[in-house]
C-alpha cells in the first residue's frame, strides 16, 4: 500500500506546470471511535493528505491517518486494583487513497469519497495464553508475576472507507473541510472518524 501511495505522490510531481493549481493539501483532526476483534478505543486523531483533481468533478486523494493515538500499557501493573481496572486497548494508523466525487456551489463543494486503507492496529488484552493471536506474557503485578496473560498483538489489515464533507470556501485557495468517515475492514476492524481541518488549493 505504502509503495503504491509513493507511486501517486510521484505522479503529482512530475505533472506539468500548469496542472498545479489542481494539487491541493489536506490537515485535519477531529473524534475517533475505533474497535477491532479483542479491543476498543475512541479519542482525538489526525490526518494528513494531497490531492488531485482529475476531473471537473473527481479528485484522487492520498495521504495518513491516525484513528488512535492510546497510550497502551506494558503489562505492568501497581496492585491487583489497576489489573482488575484494566480495559482492551487499540493504537491504529493508516495509509489511505480515495476517490472524491464532487458538487459545487458558491459556498464550496459536497464531496464524497470511497476508498481503501493499509492500517497498522497493535492491541492489548488479558487472555488465556492459548487465545493470544499475538506475544503473551505474564502480567506483573506490584512486582510480581501474575497467572493473569498480557497479549500484544501488532497486525495489518486491509479496509475499506466511504465518507462525505463539505469544503466551506474561506478564499481562493483556502478552505474549511468538515467530514464524517466510516472505515471498516479484516479482523473485525470498524471506525467512525468526525473531522475538521483546512484544504489549501496549490
Amino acid at each position: 500500500m505504502l509503495r503504491w501511495f509513493v507511486f501517486v505522490l510521484f505522479l503529482f510531481v512530475i505533472q506539468p506546470t500548469y496542472a498545479v493549481n489542481r494539487l491541493y493539501g489536506v490537515l485535519s483532526a477531529g473524534y475517533s471511535d475505533v474497535e477491532s476483534d479483542v479491543s476498543e478505543s475512541d479519542g482525538v486523531g489526525y490526518k494528513f493528505g494531497i490531492g488531485y483533481q482529475f476531473h471537473r468533478q473527481w479528485y484522487v486523494e492520498g495521504g495518513y491517518h491516525l484513528l488512535s493515538d492510546e497510550s497502551l500499557s506494558d503489562g505492568v501493573f501497581a496492585d491487583a486494583t489497576a489489573l482488575a481496572g484494566f480495559e482492551p486497548e487499540v493504537e491504529a494508523e493508516s495509509l489511505f487513497i480515495s476517490v472524491l466525487g464532487k458538487a459545487s456551489s458558491r459556498a464550496g463543494e459536497l464531496f464524497y469519497r470511497l476508498g481503501i486503507n493499509s492500517v497498522d492496529v497493535t492491541s492489548t488484552s488479558l487472555v488465556d495464553a492459548q487465545s493470544c493471536d499475538g506475544t503473551s506474557s505474564n502480567a506483573v503485578v506490584g512486582g510480581t508475576a501474575s497467572t493473569q496473560n498480557f497479549c500484544v498483538r501488532d497486525d495489518t489489515a486491509l479496509a475499506g472507507h466511504i465518507g462525505i464533507g463539505f469544503d466551506f470556501r474561506l478564499g481562493r485557495q483556502l478552505m474549511l473541510r468538515t467530514e464524517v468517515e466510516h472505515l471498516q475492514g479484516e479482523d473485525d476492524l470498524e471506525t467512525t472518524t468526525f473531522t475538521l481541518g483546512v484544504r489549501y488549493n496549490f
